[in-house]
């Protein structure tokens, strides 16, 4: 059967009133690469498109659709563009016999998505790889879809069956279909050690996180649920071998924590070293760490960069979000990266319930002092799946959601526009200081010389977002 898979991402939207949007990654959607490559492995035809990469408008995907007479049509929808893939597929049933949809808002929130004479069949709820895979069998042999586990559907009113156990073997999976990713121009903005342009691709090697820090959600990473399961050290060192082979020379393990179990790392940095596999790489990683010498081997086999999320400066804060590190941790790991020659990013979050202006200055002191390579500051923003959703979401209304460059609403003493106006001075505080261009021009050199200049695009949407409110 051919299957038609469609990323509908922002593009297909306006930017909730904000006139300039803060850059970003554009980052290869690997969950729909899993699926598709289980589903090829099953001898399925297999079609993309990725609205995150050039704007497309619904008439146009709609056409693209019908011109290779697409039999399933799976749609990832983000929270943001949950109304507009709703009309998408409106369209598309005009055309398609069935419309699916995957991802994790739709495991969040599926009754955005499948109410009566909604447009949608059914949404996949949970890791989609098996049950798509369920479901576009059932349909090739024209069955109904009742029955299959982790699966929404309508039958009189909405029926969200058992769900299906989270996938035990990771090994098992094949290799996400890289070739939809490839030289398509996908983005990794990050600082990263390397003397050479970048061809960048993502990846994979765990799934899940035990950790409960209140404003995680699941529409903001890239696995389902808390139980952490791991691949093999030899199958994720396969997987980087056939991306080199490729012509990748960076990865980005998008792991929402990375490091979780030192003995895997070890593993995994073994296995590269083993094999002489030229690469660069950054991971996710939690600052508490026990022992500083696993920086320095990951390091050895390639780590350029870590990203750390540290939220807030204060350790007060840091216990009320649960986020189980101290300033303490976060300072020794930074110093050890700068001290070994990996890039470290610090992510913070302001506009968290309680935060004061005196605690967002006093993180822009501590990034200062830390001399981080490259800051991210975001809006705090209680997404569905999150405990803080269950206790300030609810007042959100869904049509105002903006991952990077809009607040909702305000939690602490300071307004909605004090908020997006504190959030861009501590970018231009950071960065327009002296002290800051000085050091990130020392020890990134060869990164801005090789790749930041050949990218004239980010550097005018970063100048144009700083400058919105100057």
């Amino acid at each position: 059967m051919k299957v038609f898979f469609i990323n509908v991402a922002k593009n297909l939207e306006q930017n909730n009133g904000v006139l300039h949007a803060h850059p970003y990654h554009v980052l290869p959607p690997l969950d729909i690469g899993y699926c598709a490559a289980l589903l090829e492995r099953e001898r399925h035809e297999i079609l993309f498109i990725d609205t995150a990469l050039e704007p497309h408008d619904i008439s146009e995907l709609t056409q693209e659709i019908v011109k290779v007479d697409t039999d399933i049509a799976v749609l990832k929808p983000d929270i943001l563009t949950y109304r507009i893939t709703l009309e998408l597929a409106r369209q598309l049933k005009k055309y398609v016999r069935h419309v699916i949809v995957i991802g994790p808002v739709v495991s969040s929130s599926p009754e955005f998505f499948i109410f009566e004479k909604s447009p949608i069949d059914a949404c996949v709820m949970g890791e989609p790889e098996y049950t798509l895979l369920e479901v576009v069998t059932r349909i090739e042999r024209l069955q109904r879809l009742t029955g299959i586990s982790g699966l929404c559907y309508f039958d009189q009113k909405a029926i969200i069956t058992p769900a299906r156990q989270l996938c035990p073997d990771l090994d098992a999976l094949p290799f996400p279909k890289h070739g939809l990713f490839l030289n398509k121009g996908y983005s990794f903005l990050y600082p990263i050690r390397i003397n050479k342009r970048i061809k960048f691709e993502a990846m994979l090697t765990s799934r899940g996180c035990p950790y409960s820090c209140t404003f995680c959600s699941p529409i903001r990473r890239v696995s389902y649920g808390r139980e952490y399961r791991i691949r093999s050290a030899q199958n994720v060192v396969d997987e980087i071998e056939f991306l080199a082979l490729h012509g990748i020379n960076t990865i980005y393990f998008l792991d929402d924590l990375f490091n979780h179990d030192d003995n895997r790392v070890i593993s995994i940095c073994d296995a590269i070293q083993k094999r002489k596999l030229d690469i660069t790489w950054a991971a996710q990683i939690r600052a508490d760490i026990k022992d500083q010498a696993i920086l320095s081997k990951m390091r050895d086999a390639g780590c350029g960069c870590i990203n750390l999320g540290i939220e807030s400066a204060d350790d007060t804060v840091l216990k009320r979000i649960d986020k189980k590190i101290t300033i303490k941790d976060i300072e020794r790991t930074v110093s050890h990266c700068r001290k070994i020659g990996i890039c470290a990013v610090g992510s913070f979050i302001i506009g968290l319930p309680g935060q004061t202006r005196e605690i967002v200055a006093k993180s822009l002191k501590f990034a200062q002092r830390l001399q981080l390579d490259l800051v991210e500051v975001l809006l705090f923003t209680p997404y569905p799946g999150s405990r803080a959703f269950e206790v300030y979401g609810r007042r959100e209304r869904e049509d105002t959601y903006s991952h990077y460059d809009n607040v909702v609403d305000s939690y602490c003493e300071m307004g909605i526009d004090e908020l997006r106006k504190t959030q861009i001075q501590f970018y231009c505080d950071y960065y327009f200081n002296v002290r800051f261009m000085f050091d990130f021009l020392l020890h990134n050199k060869h990164w801005i010389i090789k790749n930041l200049m050949f990218n004239p695009t980010f550097l005018k949407k970063a100048f144009l977002f700083l400058m919105q409110t100057q």
